[in-house]
């Protein structure tokens, strides 16, 4: 994505330490799945809706621009 000028974003189920490393391998953004603390069964059970979720939470993000534009 990176040679094709393609901003790269992780959605991810957490981002604990050392996940600002990406930074250094072209990643543009990150974004936790998860809205806030659950266990880890919570999230293996919810894993759709939560992909789901934030991706809508993030072509949200990105979206605003566009609105603005006009």
């Amino acid at each position: 994505a990176h040679e094709a000028g393609v901003p790269t974003v992780v959605l991810s189920g957490s981002l604990g330490e050392g996940s600002r490393d990406l930074y250094h391998h072209h990643i543009a953004a990150m974004m936790s799945t998860v809205p806030g603390p659950i266990t880890l069964d919570q999230a293996m059970a919810g894993a759709a809706s939560l992909l789901e979720e934030a991706a809508e939470r993030l072509a949200r993000l990105i979206s605003i621009p566009l609105k603005f534009k006009a």
